[in-house]
């Protein structure tokens, strides 16, 4: 679709990956949230659910 290899972009995402988890480890400490929101990692969580429930 991009015209680039997917090894490629698939480092690329690892590495942008690695870098946002250093900069969360790193700036996000000691917050006073009252909420948090998790909807994409939910929907994720509930796909990988569902189908361990209905195998295909």
């Amino acid at each position: 679709m991009t015209g680039v290899n997917q090894n490629t972009i698939m480092s690329l995402g690892k590495r942008i990956g690695k870098a946002c988890e250093k900069i969360m480890d790193e700036k996000m400490r000691s917050l006073s949230c009252s909420k948090i929101q998790m909807d994409e990692i939910w929907g994720f969580v509930g796909k990988k659910q569902r189908n361990l429930e209905n195998p295909r």
